[in-house]
């Protein structure tokens, strides 16, 4: 995230794109968290079966909801209903090669994602609608 001060138009545009997408995980996450047990405490599993857990964990709740099985209430659905808003489908096409962040140069490497990310949500490829609606 970029200062909150002396921000461009493409710097205020990432940050409230970052913030909303935050926003979004977080909501996901609470739902998962409100029905199944394994995330009510820390993981203690490689990053990699973790993924596999959350994955697990969305295709259930996507299947019950579809289902509309007893075990599901409108309390499992976001309450951020946005049509415009991206979906998981969508294209990130050239972001797809930015590597983590290693100890060493940390913070110039977090800028530089930072600045590749912020560059593509201002493209014709990347840009949605309401990002200008800040």
């Amino acid at each position: 995230m970029f200062a909150h001060h002396g921000l461009n138009q493409m710097e205020r545009v990432f940050n409230y794109r970052l913030s909303r997408s935050r926003r979004v995980v977080e909501n996901a996450f609470g739902i998962l968290f409100s029905h199944f047990r394994v995330f009510r405490s820390g993981m203690e599993v490689k990053p990699e079966k973790a993924r596999d857990v959350v994955l697990a964990a969305t295709v259930l709740h996507n299947y019950l909801m579809r289902r509309s099985t007893p075990h599901c209430s409108r309390s499992m659905t976001s309450t951020e209903n946005d049509d415009s808003a991206p979906t998981m489908s969508h294209n990130f096409g050239q972001l797809r090669h930015i590597r983590p962040c290693t100890h060493e140069k940390a913070s110039l490497n977090a800028k530089t994602v930072c600045t590749q990310f912020a560059e593509y949500f201002m493209s014709a490829e990347g840009q949605v609608p309401w990002q200008r609606n800040i």
